[in-house]
């Protein structure tokens, strides 16, 4: 997923550990964000990467839903707190 976490982007799988709620990292070389007492805003989630192998390149699909409704909370401060459904009709 496609995170703001306390204000910092990032590109992450939720998960927990010890049952408690993280951002995971596909890289080992990076430590999970531990979430609880921080400001996170979902944004979108990726739902497909293309990877080349000899070139350092990485194109990410995201569906930002999320990240509409986020823009719209800034937008419309008494929506925050607040539970929204997105719904689409652009399905092809």
């Amino acid at each position: 997923m496609i995170a703001a976490v306390d204000g910092e982007l990032t590109c992450k799988c939720l998960g927990t550990i010890d049952d408690q709620p993280y951002l995971l990292s596909g890289n080992e070389l990076f430590q999970p964000i531990y979430l609880t007492g921080k400001e996170v805003h979902i944004w979108g989630i990726v739902i497909h990467t293309i990877h080349y192998e000899n070139e350092r390149c990485m194109i990410g699909l995201i569906d930002c839903n999320n990240f509409y409704v986020s823009c719209e909370r800034v937008f419309n401060p008494k929506l925050e707190g607040k539970p929204i459904g997105i719904l689409s009709t652009n399905n092809s």
